[in-house]
């Protein structure tokens, strides 16, 4: 026989504290005279509310005018931005950083690069920061007036999110800070928008005895192997279907 577990963050355990990117629920007792169930995932559905440029990804490192000594660090707001305005936002940074040099920041629709510079003849290297890959920039071993990005920029946040669950499954762990993947759902609509998942598979059951539903522990990771970075009003729903057995 099947039952239909429905699981709502809003319902989460110590709601004020915490956030339902990682929250658990409580089903105690619920199948406690179960000696065996089969768990699968049905549905999950949540609002894409991570910010392109977010708390993971928005600092950049660099220092001026041939001075190693001294790193300087520019931290973007946090937001979503598009190519017009994100050079502006990211030359603010850096001059509120407290460097000395004016800087300009350029987007190619061609190549999808930006290029960085400062006032000739002052010069900046890049020297690392959480940023510099949605950037495109490598880091950079020596000093220059100007610098093109490496890589093309994306400014388009998580392309997928990773739902864990502390229910075994067969799943190979991909990350060295979360367990096993119980499922992998693409985000493939843009920021606000409901992302809306169903299982279409029915090979993926999870065997467990009825006890181990007593808390359901649930964990949402973006594709840099980050906790989702979400506001704590988003709502996270999932179903989960439970047959017994025999």
């Amino acid at each position: 026989m099947s039952s239909f577990i429905f699981i709502n963050s809003n319902d989460r355990q110590n709601v004020l504290d915490t956030n339902p990117n990682r929250f658990s629920v409580s089903l105690r007792g619920l199948f406690q005279d179960v000696p065996k169930v089969s768990v699968s995932l049905e549905n999950l559905t949540f609002y894409n509310l991570e910010y392109g440029i977010n708390q993971y990804n928005n600092t950049f490192l660099f220092r001026e005018n041939g001075n190693d000594a001294i790193t300087f660090t520019a931290t973007i707001p946090v937001g979503n931005y598009n190519t017009s305005n994100f050079g502006a936002a990211l030359t603010a940074a850096m001059t509120a950083a407290g460097g000395v040099n004016a800087y300009s920041l350029t987007y190619s629709q061609v190549s999808g690069k930006v290029s960085l510079s400062c006032v000739i003849p002052n010069t900046y290297k890049i020297v690392g920061g959480t940023a510099i890959n949605d950037i495109g920039f490598l880091v950079k071993s020596s000093f220059a007036s100007g610098s093109t990005a490496d890589y093309p920029i994306n400014l388009g946040g998580t392309t997928y999110v990773d739902l864990c669950m502390n229910l075994y499954c067969k799943n190979i762990k991909t990350g060295l800070n979360y367990g096993r993947v119980f499922a992998r759902i693409p985000v493939d609509k843009p920021f606000g928008s409901l992302i809306s998942w169903t299982n279409s598979s029915d090979t993926d059951n999870v065997y467990l005895s009825g006890d181990q539903l007593d808390d359901i522990y649930i964990e949402l990771f973006d594709d840099m192997g980050k906790l989702l970075d979400v506001p704590r009003n988003t709502t996270v729903a999932l179903t989960l279907r439970v047959q017994t057995m025999l």
